[in-house]
């Protein structure tokens, strides 16, 4: 879920600096385009080398919403999410590896030659409308989404090398309504 479009023209950016070359970076524009319609753009870059050995992420991510007011009780909003993930794969440690050395990626040499690694994307497009009136709200989202899921199955002696690819429609609907009667409500 995206945040609403800002009510006046503001701008973001931050910086996350940390350990193990943890480093994000942020930013968002928000702002009214006329009376009826607004936009809000966000975008974030993250890297980490990790704590421990073989956990390396890198992950990109772009979000676009478009609001339209069509009435005072009825809109339409669109929202583009896209991203790009891209990691490096470890295992759970035993508690022999884990007292041994907790840095350590729990993965064998012979799993280890093979750098695992897990890269994703995904993009999803909406249209959400809105409905308002007195005290029932009415809303329909239809969608399309893309992912990919490319990884190697480091939990299997034979590391396969796993890649999906799944393109979904849906759509998603929902009514809220509230009857009152002398005054109780029902």
């Amino acid at each position: 879920l995206s945040a609403d479009v800002a009510d006046s023209p503001e701008a973001k950016i931050g910086l996350s600096l940390g350990e193990h070359e943890y480093g994000k970076l942020q930013f968002s524009y928000s702002s009214p385009i006329n009376d009826q319609q607004g936009i809000r753009i966000s975008a974030a870059q993250l890297h980490s080398e990790g704590w421990r050995d073989h956990i390396a992420v890198d992950k990109t991510e772009l979000n676009v919403r478009h609001e339209y007011d069509i009435s005072g009780d009825e809109r339409i909003v669109t929202s583009l999410s896209v991203s790009d993930l891209s990691q490096e794969m470890a295992s759970r440690l035993t508690d022999e590896q884990f007292a041994h050395d907790r840095t350590s990626s729990g993965l064998s040499e012979e799993v280890l030659a093979a750098d695992p690694m897990r890269d994703s994307e995904y993009v999803r497009l909406s249209m959400q409308w809105d409905k308002t009136t007195g005290e029932e709200y009415y809303s329909v989202i239809p969608y399309l989404r893309y992912r990919t899921n490319d990884y190697t199955a480091t939990w299997n002696s034979n590391m396969p090398k796993v890649e999906s690819e799944i393109k979904t429609f849906g759509v998603l609907a929902l009514a809220n309504l509230e009857h009152s009667q002398n005054n109780n409500s029902i």
